[in-house]
């Protein structure tokens, strides 16, 4: 952590950036501070990479005085624990999103309980987690459905019926496919095609899935 000292004349400069689940914050006791902290560490372990305090700085901003007040009261609400003088992070930060895995299967990657994707679940499980220390369901929930209904309109407008991307490709962190735009695709092609009319918005169906896309006999 003495590597922030080097900088004698000027201090590096912070580049990272943290999206804050506020319904996990909340969940969890946790304010931003610690939720950014805790983010930025978690990160940093997934990549199988060291969490010095210069790394710690460029990607929060947070001082060596900040990060050790800030270690102090999480280590009072249980989120770490000093060893042989060194901060450990415990498992209750994991643990705090132990439900998602049945959100995924139940509420996600299926519909009426028939999945609704292609592709490995295993690895679209992965991506979704780490969504979800960032993002809520029911973000997720809209821009799926959002996705597919563009698809539906694409099809029904156009008649092309475009392949939908597998589940771990629209969950993908580094491509944030699952971050378009797509309730504005929408409006522009019902633009594009003169579509004025302004239908009540429906639940999305398996039926409809269906309709738009064939047959998924994905387990």
């Amino acid at each position: 952590m003495d590597k922030l000292d080097s900088y004698k004349s000027k201090a590096p400069a912070i580049i990272g950036s943290t999206t804050i689940n506020h319904e996990a914050r909340i969940r969890l006791g946790l304010n931003c501070s610690e939720y950014c902290l805790l983010d930025h560490l978690t990160r940093q372990e997934d990549k199988g990479q060291h969490a010095d305090m210069l790394t710690i700085y460029i990607n929060t901003g947070f001082t060596m005085a900040e990060v050790e007040k800030l270690f102090g009261t999480l280590v009072l609400k249980g989120f770490a624990r000093v060893d042989n003088g060194k901060y450990i992070l415990t498992k209750k930060w994991e643990e705090g999103f132990a439900d998602i895995e049945n959100e995924f299967d139940n509420m996600f990657w299926k519909i009426d309980n028939k999945v609704v994707w292609t592709g490995t679940r295993k690895k679209a499980l992965e991506y979704y987690v780490k969504l979800r220390k960032r993002y809520s369901s029911e973000f997720l929930m809209t821009q799926r459905n959002n996705y597919f209904n563009f698809l539906l309109l694409q099809k029904q407008l156009t008649r092309f019926d475009q392949q939908k991307m597998m589940c771990q490709v629209f969950l993908n962190p580094m491509t944030e496919r699952f971050n378009e735009d797509y309730a504005e695709y929408i409006v522009q092609l019902k633009n594009k095609y003169g579509v004025t009319d302004k239908p009540k918005p429906e639940p999305l169906t398996r039926e409809a899935v269906n309709a738009a896309y064939g047959k998924n006999n994905n387990k």
